[in-house]
């Protein structure tokens, strides 16, 4: 796993490029948090000043742990000591005496958010692949290399539970927003922004960056603070809404998030994240939930032929012949993945209740604070109707 990670350093600033070579996409296997842990050792005993973490990958930063393992793992123990050493390695790297900024362009999920989580600053792009969250949820686990501590330090526990318990990746705007990052920047440039950003770091003498959330505004200042329990029950309340009491890992999660929020003990905080997971991990739930996802993944890699060389073209723009409600479903489906859609047919109305029905599963969402109003604008704007196909 040489290759997989590589220091290098470019003047006084260096620079963690994450590759994990054969792959796609970049996971956080047992080898390449090995060979982590010695690129950070190395990373301490240099004379760099700053440290930028990149992606090599295309339209991924870090897609999270190595599933596969997650679903090997049989025993409390086997988990315990898998996530102790995972603690050990993204704890040197949060302990680093020089400032470390990750530069985040396309997806960063589960290991992958926690261990930004664990740098000083984070920057991300603004391409539509950048997605930043916690979805162990629908793993039927929870964050467990430290995300349940490390990310209401850093946002709040409304923000914090509202990603891990629906195991939502958020997007640039959003993260922004919520302080989970410190800039949204053009694709183009961000790994150039993340150096002059260190650079800036050093010449200012900033160093290393206190995690401590500041609520702003009278209204959240009293949710994080002595109407805190509120939202915790809330948040209960919502999760047995949704869950009917059948799922333990968002439940587990929410108490988590409860105990160790405000806690400045992080080798005590750790310890409840991990009894947590450990509890949860075993479940046969979660290794069912697994089992899905990996089936989920198996019908996304099928082409629709028999031949499995033949490569779909990109679907840029889609036509529905037919609005209505049935069309207004298909629609929502396509314009909710950015692809650029239109529905016809031979009525104004038949159009408007077409528009209608889709526009009512975003206000849905929007009202259950999946998404917000940036989000639903967006999305919404990828859906037009007509009686024709022009515009």
């Amino acid at each position: 796993m040489l290759e997989s990670i590589r220091f290098s350093k470019k003047e006084d600033i260096g620079v963690i490029e994450f590759d994990l070579q054969g792959e796609k996409v970049n996971k956080l296997s047992g080898n390449v948090m090995a060979r982590l842990k010695d690129v950070i050792a190395e990373v301490s005993q240099s004379d760099v000043k700053a440290c930028v973490l990149v992606s090599r990958k295309k339209n991924v930063f870090i897609a999270g742990a190595d599933i596969e393992e997650i679903k090997n793992i049989k025993t409390a123990d086997g988990f315990r000591d898998a996530i102790g050493q995972a603690h050990e390695i993204l704890n040197a790297l949060e302990d680093l005496k020089i400032p470390t900024i990750a530069a985040i362009d396309g997806a960063c999920a589960g290991g992958g958010t926690e261990l930004v989580l664990a740098c000083d600053y984070r920057l991300c792009s603004d391409a539509k692949s950048t997605r930043i969250g916690l979805p162990e949820i629908k793993l039927g686990v929870i964050p467990g290399f430290g995300g349940c501590w490390r990310l209401p330090r850093l946002v709040g526990a409304q923000a914090s539970l509202d990603i891990i318990l629906a195991g939502k990746l958020v997007i640039p705007h959003k993260a922004k927003k919520i302080g989970l990052v410190e800039e949204v920047v053009p694709a183009a440039i961000i790994e150039d922004r993340a150096m002059e950003f260190a650079r800036e770091l050093i010449e200012k003498k900033k160093g290393k960056r206190k995690h401590y959330f500041n609520a702003k505004g009278l209204v959240n200042t009293i949710l994080e603070g002595p109407a805190k329990p509120i939202v915790f029950s809330q948040a209960k309340k919502m999760v047995l809404k949704q869950t009917k009491g059948f799922y333990p890992a968002p439940l587990k999660a929410l108490e988590v998030v409860k105990k160790v929020y405000g806690m400045s003990d992080r080798k005590k905080a750790l310890e409840i994240e991990t009894e947590a997971f450990c509890e949860v991990g075993v479940t046969d739930i979660s290794k069912h939930l697994i089992n899905l996802f990996f089936m989920m993944e198996a019908v996304k890699k099928q082409n629709g032929v028999l031949d499995p060389n033949v490569k779909p073209l990109p679907v840029k723009h889609l036509a529905v012949l037919g609005a209505g409600v049935m069309g207004g479903g298909v629609g929502y489906v396509a314009a909710d993945k950015g692809i650029s859609t239109r529905m016809k047919d031979i009525s104004n109305d038949a159009i408007a209740l077409g528009l209608r029905s889709a526009h009512s599963i975003w206000q849905k969402a929007l009202k259950r604070k999946r998404l917000d109003q940036y989000e639903y604008q967006q999305r919404a704007s990828h859906l037009t109707g007509g009686l024709d196909f022009a515009g």
